[in-house]
């Protein structure tokens, strides 16, 4: 069995869920969820590949994207941008849906995995189960990918911890005005 290429390497990795999609969506037939989610994988990643990230994999009703270590000023746009075209895309269909997005940078482990008959290009390690747990209603980025931004922001401070982290996790998460789709405040 020949052995899969896999480069070890630094990202930003981001999570983006739907948060309340289940209660939202509860009474909708099979076909009518997966329209909605095909239209909000395609609406997302148009907004995620002209902020320069790359879609890794769908996982219902949430995606991961992985950005250029280099590159976090641009991830933190993306998200404001997520943010603001998943409001309209939200108000254009009648629902009251949030969007939660974790990003974080660190050193992962990219390329494909799996059996020869199911392979996928995946993205593995702590670090993107750390991007995961940090997800939340609004934007949440960790401390390492907020020192790496060139232009800093007022953020919230808070931590969280698990079970498989040495200590508690620096959180900063994005002041958002209270309706879906407004872009962060951002004060220079």
């Amino acid at each position: 069995m020949a052995k899969k290429k896999r480069d070890k390497r630094e990202v930003g990795v981001m999570f983006v869920d739907i948060a309340r999609f289940l209660d939202a969506t509860r009474t909708w037939g099979d076909e009518d969820v997966a329209e909605f989610l095909q239209d909000f994988y395609m609406d997302m990643g148009d907004v995620l590949t002209e902020h320069g990230g790359r879609i890794i994999k769908y996982m219902g009703d949430a995606l991961m994207a992985v950005f250029e270590p280099d590159h976090v000023d641009d991830a933190v746009r993306c998200a404001e941008a997520l943010h603001e075209s998943f409001g309209t895309f939200t108000r254009d269909r009648n629902l009251n849906l949030g969007l939660s997005i974790g990003l974080h940078l660190d050193e992962v482990i990219l390329g494909g995995f799996g059996h020869s008959s199911c392979e996928i290009h995946d993205v593995l390690g702590k670090g993107v189960m750390l991007a995961g747990l940090i997800c939340g209603e609004g934007t949440r980025i960790s401390d390492r990918a907020y020192d790496r931004l060139t232009t800093k922001m007022d953020t919230t401070r808070s931590e969280m911890e698990a079970s498989w982290l040495p200590g508690p996790v620096t959180v900063h998460t994005i002041p958002m005005a209270a309706q879906a789709g407004t872009k962060p405040v951002r004060r220079f």
